[in-house]
């Protein structure tokens, strides 16, 4: 069952950054780290309005995907599945001592942990993104929570925006493109986006997506882009300034 984490109490959140953090923590120093905590890492300054996460995805060379599985196999609590495209581990969220509520608000929640190479495959096993592992940057993550600040290896800002753009608007993807877009430089972008297999295609798929729901006023990215203080008419605009580039 997938649970939107936006919609939990403040306190079961924070407490799941900090579980989080905390297996990002064990397996950094093996892992370029992409997804929610790798947006993460470049808005720490603005904490107060960054969206919650819970999953560590990363991508890494095959030699160091087998060291985090031995790493995470020795875990108790975490439960390994194989998949083709690399390795996926779940953990099953347990309130910490700090936080009391019922298990109605904690039983479906579990963090995920997937590690792939640098080369991910659509689900069509086409179309790919690939990270550049030589194009990263070290980073600091910091937690909602208590959790004490991990420094991470994280791509280039953007590699993100460019990986971001083509993956499904779901409202966590489409949050994080606007929170990307500003602080990156628009022509790198495009140059990644077209240099990457036929992911310009995949972008433009979905970007109608991303432009129609960011746009309606009762989406969860649209409302928390405005809590963000984010001007949502400016990422429109950059959205399709990024269609308008890739269509010529």
């Amino acid at each position: 069952m997938t649970v939107n984490i936006e919609q939990l109490p403040q306190q079961i959140r924070d407490d799941v950054e900090d579980q989080s953090l905390d297996i990002l923590q064990q397996i950094q120093q093996h892992i370029v780290v992409i997804g929610g905590w790798a947006v993460r890492s470049y808005t720490a300054k603005s904490l107060e309005h960054a969206r919650y996460t819970l999953d560590v995805d990363a991508v890494a060379t095959p030699k160091n995907i087998k060291i985090v599985n031995d790493l995470l196999v020795k875990e108790n609590l975490m439960f390994s599945e194989e998949k083709d495209w690399g390795i996926q581990f779940y953990k099953p969220y347990r309130p910490s001592s700090k936080v009391s509520c019922t298990p109605s608000f904690f039983k479906d929640i579990q963090i995920r942990i997937e590690i792939s190479p640098p080369r991910i495959h659509e689900m069509d096993a086409v179309h790919y993104f690939e990270f550049d592992l030589e194009k990263t940057t070290k980073k600091i993550v910091v937690s909602h929570g208590k959790h004490r600040p991990v420094q991470a290896t994280v791509p280039e800002i953007e590699y993100l925006a460019a990986n971001k753009l083509g993956l499904p608007a779901d409202y966590k993807n489409r949050y994080d493109a606007a929170v990307l877009l500003t602080g990156s430089n628009f022509c790198k972008i495009i140059e990644i986006i077209k240099k990457t297999d036929n992911w310009e295609k995949i972008v433009l798929r979905h970007l109608p997506k991303f432009i129609g729901r960011t746009n309606d006023r009762g989406d969860i990215a649209h409302i928390l882009l405005r809590q963000a203080n984010i001007s949502i008419p400016k990422y429109l605009t950059q959205l399709r300034a990024v269609q308008q580039k890739l269509e010529e």
